[in-house]
């Protein structure tokens, strides 16, 4: 609302800016004035129609990462897209001011922007509290040709990320330190289990499990005949 009083302020000046050069005009009837008021008409016309016909045909999106951490500096993509077969210039992006999510630029600037074409932006958040956090709304501005006046747009984007905690080493060292283990770094563990496809027969011995002994080759040649089954080792790693 300020801007557009703003602009309706400086358009207020120089309207009574040319009511006073036509008053000096008409009392000392200078030809070449009208020239000049005309000139200026037609400027303060051209710099505010200009920037509301640009903002025509233009949209924004706003694509966030899946997963961010608290406190810590994510990226994000912005792309400005340009409908209209005319180019576009001086298109400025601004974020709105959230109280959970501070950004690294308030605001990005495309210059120029061909006819039907996109132009991409990286930018960086990083987000102030846990959970869904939005970008609800970004605004579009343009101030071109001469800047005088500025014209500006909302546009809805809804995009969402999700925040979750900061994770420290400090926070793992602790951890290890309950669990009796000093320092951080790699955990192997080994554990072996027999093979019951890779396996050497043997005669009984006293002290051998029911389990090993092969009842069908016992049966066969009438003596105790064992499995001797092979290790299979495992290896487990960790941080």
């Amino acid at each position: 609302m300020y801007r557009r009083l703003a602009a309706y302020g400086r358009l207020v000046f120089l309207a009574g800016w040319i009511s006073l050069l036509y008053l000096i005009a008409t009392n000392i009837q200078s030809g070449w004035l009208y020239v000049v008021i005309s000139f200026l008409l037609l400027v303060g016309l051209y710099s505010v129609i200009i920037p509301i016909v640009a903002l025509r045909g233009v949209s924004v999106a706003v694509r966030l990462p899946e997963l961010s951490e608290l406190g810590a500096a994510s990226s994000g993509r912005l792309t400005i897209s340009n409908k209209s077969r005319f180019a576009k210039y001086v298109i400025r992006v601004d974020f709105s001011e959230y109280d959970e999510m501070s950004f690294g630029a308030s605001g990005l600037l495309a210059s120029a922007l061909p006819g039907r074409s996109n132009i991409n932006f990286r930018f960086d958040f990083t987000p102030g509290k846990r959970g869904r956090r939005h970008i609800k709304k970004v605004m579009i501005s343009c101030g071109a040709p001469t800047g005088l006046f500025v014209a500006h747009r909302v546009m809805v984007v809804n995009a969402e990320t999700i925040v979750h905690p900061r994770i420290s080493d400090a926070a793992g060292e602790a951890v290890l330190g309950r669990m009796g283990i000093e320092g951080v770094g790699e955990l192997s563990t080994r554990s072996s289990t027999p093979d019951p496809y890779l396996y050497r027969l043997r005669e009984y011995a006293p002290g051998d499990s029911l389990r090993n002994i092969h009842w069908k080759l016992t049966a066969r040649l009438g003596e105790p005949v064992v499995k001797d089954s092979e290790r299979r080792t495992h290896t487990h790693k960790g941080v």
